[in-house]
């Protein structure tokens, strides 16, 4: 049976203090979460922790990514791990970037389902 994707188009981020973020999801299903952020310039969302392990991939672009305190600049074609109770965060500067979000829960908060 085919299924409408629940937010198939770029909306803003429905998280209190992200600045110029918008996202869309493909996947917000219990066990996964499959979404893609595009990251304007000067653009953040809040560094939080988790409460599980998640892969974020640099589709295009480059930005920068702050994880355990640590702060690395990530590229198209990289990848970078955060795992459970770890803040993290990602931003961009002078630049934009588009990755793509694989969490094991959904991922648009709750109340935006």
């Amino acid at each position: 049976m085919i299924m409408r994707v629940k937010h198939p188009d770029w909306e803003p981020l429905p998280i209190e203090g992200a600045v110029n973020v918008e996202g869309k999801v493909f996947l917000d299903e219990p066990g996964i979460g499959l979404a893609m952020l595009r990251f304007g310039h000067n653009a953040s969302f809040p560094e939080h922790a988790g409460d599980t392990d998640n892969w974020v991939v640099c589709v295009e672009g480059r930005g920068f990514t702050s994880v355990g305190g640590e702060t690395a600049e990530i590229h198209a074609g990289e990848k970078v791990f955060w795992p459970t109770g770890v803040r993290h965060q990602l931003f961009t500067k002078d630049s934009e970037m588009t990755t793509l979000m694989v969490h094991p829960v959904g991922f648009w908060p709750a109340a935006q389902r």
